[in-house]
């Protein structure tokens, strides 16, 4: 996973950054932030659902 969007999970997700602080920080609109976000976390849960053990 590119550090970038492990740096967004971990800004939004532990440190509890707001969309809209993210984007004021990157310098982008908070819509591209919010996709990034989501983008992450969706390919975080694919990269890590092969990991789970069953059941």
């Amino acid at each position: 996973m590119p550090e970038r969007e492990r740096a967004l999970l971990r800004l939004h997700h532990i440190h509890g950054l707001t969309m809209d602080r993210l984007a004021t920080m990157y310098g982008e609109p908070r819509s591209s932030i919010a996709r990034r976000v989501m983008q992450a976390r969706e390919r975080l849960l694919r990269l890590t659902r092969g990991s789970w053990p069953p059941g």
